[in-house]
């Protein structure tokens, strides 16, 4: 028997699903409740509306014009840079109200996002 497909969506649905989600900004990913998270678009540390929406419009185009991881990592690093979604920052955990240094932007992290979405 052959192994399942991760997506078995035809293209066409799997962008309109995408587009349907709503934005839930947050600060950890444990902050959405699965049902939210299936209704609504998020990355962790995005805790703003600017930053969340930056990610979401460049899955959007990287969604439906089929490119690659780099095309989209080329297309929004420059933007999340400007935006100050980079790198290491101190930044404070609104659970803890403690400073912490915590990690924005980066390769990786947008390799997770691309690949997860």
């Amino acid at each position: 028997m052959p192994a399942p497909e991760i997506l078995d969506v035809p293209p066409e649905e799997a962008i309109r699903y995408f587009r349907s989600k709503g934005l839930h900004v947050g600060w950890d990913w444990r902050d959405t409740l699965p049902a939210l998270h299936a209704r609504s678009f998020t990355v962790a540390r995005s805790a703003r509306l600017d930053v969340l929406t930056a990610i979401r419009a460049a899955l959007d185009t990287s969604i439906s014009d089929g490119e690659s991881f780099r095309a989209f990592r080329e297309l929004l690093q420059p933007r999340l840079v400007s935006l100050g979604w980079w790198g290491q920052k101190i930044q404070t955990d609104p659970d803890t109200g403690q400073e912490r240094v915590v990690q924005l932007g980066s390769p990786r992290r947008l390799r997770t996002i691309w690949q997860t979405n």
